[in-house]
C-alpha cells in the first residue's frame, strides 16, 4: 500500500513544523499532557501521516528548519523499522517546555559522543533529509525500535546549528533539557570488531550522563571533566557546559553568543575560572591556552588510588607555606576528586593561582608546567604522624585562601584541551610555543645559562615547598652545577643557591645527604658566605682534600688560591680520599704540579686507597710514573689492599715487573689480606717460584687471617717442598685461627703429633680462649665430652661457634645471658664477632639484652654484623637499642663500613634510624 504524503496544510507547508493538532496539544500543556505517549501522538497527527512510510517518499531536498517559537524545543520522533540497516526515518516537530510543571517529559534525552565534526549520514523527513554525524546517525539506528517511535532530543539535530541566535537562546535552556526529560540515554560508541577501548583514557568514549554530572557540579570542574571532547564548534562544548554546571552566578561574557571567536570565548573562561591577575594568551586555531600567574605552592599528589566512574582517588600531602620552611610538617590526607580529562599522577603539585578561589593541579616540566586539573576541592580534615606523635589538623580553605599573601613562584602554565599530558607530541608542539615566545637577539650564552640556573632554581623551590625533596634536590643540583660553570655569575646568587640546596638536603634526611649539605655548606663558605671568618690552614686542607670531590677543590683554588699550600700532608689526603681521588689529584697536579710532589708516603697512601674504581694509583702510574719510584713500601700497602689489592699487584707487575720488590714484607702483606690473599698471592706466584721465600712469619700472616686463611694456607699448602712450621708460635696463631684451619692443618699432618703436649702447656697461651677452644677441638676429634666447662664457659663458647641449640637451653633456663665477662664479652657481642647471625637475633631480643656491651678498644655488636652482612641480626639489634654512630679504625661510620663492603640494604637501615650520627658536624668543620 502506497503511504500518504500529508497535504501542505498539514504539514506545516514543508518547513519541518507539525501539524497544528500537534502543535496544539504541544503548547496547550494546562489542558493536555505534552506526551501522552508515542501511540496517542500519532494519533492525534494522523496515521495517514506516518503509518508504512518507505524510502521512496522521503524526499530528497535538504530539510529547512523554521524558526523555533519562543519557550519551546525541536523533538525528534524517531520512526520504528525491523531492519536495522534502513534508512532513518523521523519527524521534528516544536514542543513547549514550560518551566512550571513539576516532574519529567515524556521524551529521551539523548547523549552521545560529540566526535568529528563531518556529517557523512543523512536522516530523512517527509520535507527534506537532515546531515549528521556518523556518531549520531550510530546511536539513533541503535535507539530505533522495531515496532514503536520513540521521542528523542539530540543537540545536533533538535537545535538549528545554522541559527546563531537560536544557538543562543537553546544552549543556555540544555540542563533544563536534561533536567525535564524522562531519561537520559547514553550513548557509548561501539567498539570495532576485535577492538579494544581504556575507559580511563580514550577521549572518544562518550561523556557520562549528563544529568548526573550536572547535579552540583561547578564549572570548573565540568571543564575539567569533558575539554578534551570534540565538538562540531568548539564553542558549543563551552556553551554546553557552562549550561549543565551547578554555579549560581555566570559572567554576562560567557552567555552563549555565536559572535564571539574561539579566542575571545576560551580567553574569558580562563579569566572566569582563573581570576583577573594573570596573563593569558589565546588562540584561534588551537584549544591550547598559555597562562603566566604567580603562585603559591600547598602540596603535591603523593598516590593515586582507586579510580571509578567519575571519581578519582587520591593521597595528598600539604604543606602550611604561611610557616617557616624548616618548621613545616607534611600533612597527609585521602581525597575523592571529579576525574580529570587529564589522568593525575604522582607528584604532580597543587597550587593556588594569585586571584583563583580555587586550587589547580599542575604538572612541572623544566621549562614550562601543565594544567592537569583547573578547579580541584581539598579535603578538610589533615594528619601528620611520626613515630612519636599523630596530629589531625582541620583546614578551612576559604579562611586559609584568604590569608594567602605571599605568591613566591612564577609559573608559565599551558593548559592543553587537545591533548594529554602523557602524548609525546604535545611536548614537541609546547616547545614550539615557548620558542614563540620574545627573546633578545642579544642573549650570550652565558646570560642563557644564568637563566637557565634562575629557572631551575624556582623549580627546585616548587617541589621543596610542595613537599617533594627529591625533585627539588634534583633541580637545585643543576642549577648550582650551571651556575659553577659561569664564571661571570653572582657570588651571592651562587650562595643563595646553595644555601636552598643545603637546606632541602638536611629537610630529606640520611647520611648521603648530610655529607651532600655538609659540601655544599662548605663550598658557600669558601665562597664568603660568612666573610672572612674561614681561615684555609693546613688543618683545613687536609680535610677539604680527603673529604670532598674536585668541585669543592676548584672553588677553593679559585677563591682562596694564594692561601692554599700543597704540603705533603695535604697530597696524602688528596690520594687516600675515598670516592674522588683521582679527580681531585689530578686539578692540583693540573693547576698546582710544581708544588705537589709524589713522594714515597704518598704513593703509599695511594696503593692503600680502597676506592673500588682503583683509578688514583693508575693516574699516577700513567701520568707520573716517572715522577717516583716503586719502593717495598708501595708494594707492600699494594699487597694489603684489602678491596683492590689483586688489580693493583697486576698494575704493578705489568708496568714494571722484574723492578718490583717480593720481600717477605711484601708476602706477609699478601697473605694477611683479609679479602683479597688468594688472589694476590697468585698474582706474586705468577712472578716465578723462586722469587717467593715463604718464611714463618708469612704463615703466621695466613693463618692468622680470619677473613681467608683456609683459601691461602690450601695455597701455600700445595706449593711443592713447603712445610708447615712446627714452633709454638705458629700453633698459638693456628689455635686461635679456629677448628676449620685446625682441621686443615691436622687434615696434612702438621699439627696431630704436637697438639697434645702443647695444650698440656696451657700457661704459654696468652688468651683463655685459645685453651678452650683448642680442648673442645681435640675432645670433638676424639668423640669425648667436656664436662669441665661452668654455665658461662658453655654460654660463652656456644655463642662462639655457634651452638643455637645450646644457647635456647640456655635461654630456657632464665639465665642471665647478658653477663659479661672477664674482658667486658658478652655472648651476643662473641656471636656478633663470629658471624652467628640466628644468635645475635635471639640474644638482642632478650628484655635483659646489653647491646652496646663491648671489650674495651673493640668493635660493639652492630659493627660485626653490619661488617658480615646479617640484616636481621641488625634490625634485631637496633631495636634493641644498639647506637649505630661508632666508627672503625679509618674513621669511617658503620653506614659507610656497610656500604663500602657492598651491604647496601643494612646501610640504608642503619640511615633510617634515628641514632644514625653525622661523622662531621658543620660547626666542626672548621675547628
Amino acid at each position: 500500500m502506497s503511504p500518504q504524503t500529508p497535504s501542505p496544510e498539514k504539514s506545516g507547508q514543508g518547513n519541518g513544523s507539525p501539524v497544528q493538532g500537534a502543535e496544539t496539544l504541544a503548547r496547550d500543556a494546562d489542558s493536555v499532557p505534552p506526551v501522552a505517549s508515542p501511540a496517542e501522538f500519532v494519533f492525534a497527527q494522523g496515521s495517514a501521516v506516518f503509518k508504512g512510510v518507505t524510502s521512496a517518499c522521503l524526499s530528497p531536498s535538504t530539510y529547512h528548519y523554521a524558526p523555533l517559537p519562543e519557550d519551546c524545543i525541536r523533538l525528534l520522533w524517531l520512526m520504528p523499522h525491523e531492519n536495522k540497516d534502513a534508512p532513518i526515518q523521523c519527524q521534528l516537530f516544536d514542543y513547549l517546555l514550560p518551566g512550571s510543571r513539576a516532574g519529567a517529559h515524556l521524551y529521551e534525552a539523548l547523549s552521545y559522543v560529540w566526535g568529528s565534526p563531518e556529517k557523512t549520514q543523512s536522516i530523512f523527513t517527509p520535507t527534506g533529509c537532515v546531515p549528521v554525524t556518523e556518531n549520531l546517525h550510530a546511536a539513533l539506528s541503535r535507539l530505533r525500535d522495531g515496532s514503536l517511535p520513540r521521542i528523542v532530543w539530540a543537540d545536533a539535530v533538535c537545535i538549528n546549528q545554522n541559527d546563531t541566535e537560536e544557538r543562543d537562546r537553546q544552549v543556555k535552556t540544555m540542563a533544563k533539557i536534561y533536567a525535564k526529560a524522562s531519561r537520559v540515554i547514553v550513548w557509548l560508541e561501539e567498539t570495532p570488531a576485535g577492538g579494544h577501548r581504556d575507559a580511563a583514557s580514550d577521549g572518544d568514549l562518550a561523556l557520562e550522563e549528563i544529568r548526573r554530572a550536572a547535579a552540583g557540579t561547578s564549572l570548573g570542574q565540568l571543564v575539567d571533566m569533558y575539554h578534551n571532547r570534540e565538538a562540531t564548534d568548539r564553542r558549543d562544548k563551552v556553551y554546553a557546559l557552562i549550561g549543565m554546571s551547578s554555579d549560581v552566578s555566570i559572567r554576562a561574557d560567557l552567555m552563549p553568543d555565536y559572535r564571539a571567536s574561539w579566542k575571545d570565548l576560551f580567553h574569558r573562561l580562563i579569566r572566569s575560572l582563573v581570576g583577573e591577575v594573570a596573563s593569558v594568551e589565546t588562540w584561534d586555531d588551537k584549544e591550547i591556552a598559555s597562562i603566566r600567574s604567580d603562585v603559591c605552592v600547598l602540596g603535591h599528589i603523593s598516590s593515586v588510588l582507586e579510580h571509578e566512574d567519575d571519581k578519582q582517588g587520591v593521597e595528598i600531602i600539604f604543606q602550611d607555606g604561611r610557616r617557616p620552611f624548616a618548621d613545616r610538617e607534611k600533612l597527609r590526607a585521602q581525597h575523592t576528586l571529579h576525574a580529570s580529562a587529564k589522568s593525575i599522577q604522582v607528584g604532580d603539585v597543587i597550587c593556588l593561582l594569585q586571584g583563583s578561589s580555587t586550587p589547580t593541579i599542575i604538572r612541572v616540566y623544566d621549562d614550562y608546567c601543565a594544567i592537569v586539573a583547573i578547579a580541584i576541592s581539598l579535603p578538610i580534615r589533615f594528619v601528620f604522624e611520626d613515630e612519636n606523635r599523630k596530629v589531625v589538623t582541620d583546614i578551612r580553605w576559604s579562611k586559609y585562601f584568604s590569608h594567602v599573601r605571599t605568591f613566591s613562584h612564577r609559573f608559565l602554565l599551558i593548559w592543553d584541551w587537545e591533548k594529554t599530558a602523557r602524548n609525546s607530541d604535545a611536548r614537541k608542539d609546547y616547545t614550539c610555543l615557548l620558542k614563540a615566545q620574545p627573546v633578545k637577539d642579544d642573549t650570550t650564552e652565558q646570560e642563557k645559562l644564568l637563566d637557565k640556573a634562575v629557572g631551575l632554581n624556582g623549580l627546585g623551590h616548587v617541589f621543596r615547598d610542595s613537599g617533594q625533596d627529591e625533585e627539588a634536590i634534583k633541580r637545585l643540583e643543576k642549577a648550582v652545577e650551571t651556575l659553577n660553570s659561569v664564571p661571570q655569575a653572582d657570588v651571592h646568587h651562587k650562595i643563595a643557591t646553595m644555601d636552598d640546596l643545603n637546606l632541602t638536603y638536611k629537610r630529606e634526611g640520611g647520611q648521603k645527604n648530610a655529607a651532600k649539605a655538609e659540601k655544599v655548606g662548605v663550598m658557600a663558605d669558601l665562597l664568603g658566605r660568612r666573610g672572612d671568618y674561614i681561615k684555609i690552614t693546613e688543618a683545613t686542607l687536609v680535610r677539604i682534600a680527603k673529604s670532598f670531590d674536585q668541585e669543592v677543590m676548584e672553588i677553593l683554588l679559585d677563591c682562596r688560591g694564594n692561601e692554599v699550600h700543597l704540603t705533603e700532608k695535604v697530597a696524602i689526603a688528596a690520594v687516600r680520599n675515598p670516592r674522588h681521588a683521582k679527580e681531585v689529584v689530578k686539578l692540583l697536579l693540573d693547576r698546582r704540579g710544581g708544588e705537589m710532589t709524589i713522594t714515597e708516603e704518598v704513593a703509599k697512601a695511594a696503593a692503600e686507597n680502597d676506592d673500588p674504581s682503583m683509578q688514583v694509583m693508575e693516574f699516577l702510574l700513567d701520568q707520573h710514573g716517572k715522577e717516583f719510584e716503586i719502593t717495598e713500601e708501595v708494594v707492600k700497602a699494594a699487597a694489603g689492599n684489602p678491596r683492590n689489592g689483586e688489580y693493583l699487584m697486576k698494575m704493578l707487575v705489568d708496568r714494571q715487573r722484574d723492578q718490583i720488590p717480593i720481600t717477605e714484607g711484601v708476602l706477609k702483606a699478601a697473605a694477611g689480606n683479609y679479602s683479597n690473599a688468594e688472589g694476590v698471592m697468585r698474582v706474586l706466584l705468577d712472578q716465578g717460584r723462586d722469587r717467593l721465600t715463604i718464611t714463618t712469619d708469612v704463615w703466621k700472616a695466613a693463618v692468622g687471617n680470619s677473613g681467608s686463611a683456609k683459601a691461602v694456607l690450601t695455597l701455600l699448602l700445595d706449593l711443592p717442598g713447603e712445610q708447615v712450621p712446627q714452633d709454638k708460635g705458629f700453633l698459638e696463631v693456628a689455635v686461635g685461627a679456629g677448628t676449620d684451619v685446625l682441621d686443615l692443618l691436622t687434615g696434612r699432618e702438621a699439627l696431630e703429633t704436637h697438639s697434645q703436649s702443647f695444650l698440656e702447656d696451657t700457661t704459654s697461651l696468652r688468651l683463655y680462649d685459645q685453651t678452650d677452644r683448642l680442648k673442645i677441638w681435640i675432645s670433638q676429634r676424639k668423640g669425648l665430652e667436656s664436662h669441665l666447662k661452668s654455665d658461662f664457659e658453655k654460654l660463652y663458647d656456644a655463642a662462639r661457634y655457634g651452638n643455637t641449640e645450646c644457647i635456647e637451653e640456655l635461654v630456657s633456663q632464665e639465665m642471665h645471658t647478658a653477663t659479661p665477662g672477664d674482658q667486658g664479652q658478652t655472648a651476643l657481642w662473641i656471636a656478633a664477632r663470629h658471624g652467628h647471625e640466628e644468635i645475635v637475633e635471639l640474644l638482642a631480643r632478650l628484655p635483659d639484652a646489653k647491646t652496646n656491651n663491648k671489650p674495651r678498644s673493640e668493635q660493639p655488636a652492630i659493627f660485626w654484623s653490619s661488617w658480615w652482612g646479617h640484616e636481621r641480626a641488625v634490625m634485631a639489634l637496633i631495636d634493641g637499642g644498639a647506637y649505630v654512630g661508632s666508627m672503625d679504625k679509618s674513621r669511617d661510620t658503620i653506614v659507610e663500613m656497610a656500604r663500602g663492603r657492598g651491604h647496601e640494604s643494612i646501610a640504608q637501615i642503619l640511615e633510617s634510624s634515628q641514632r644514625t650520627s653525622v661523622l662531621l658536624k658543620d660547626s666542626q668543620f672548621w675547628g
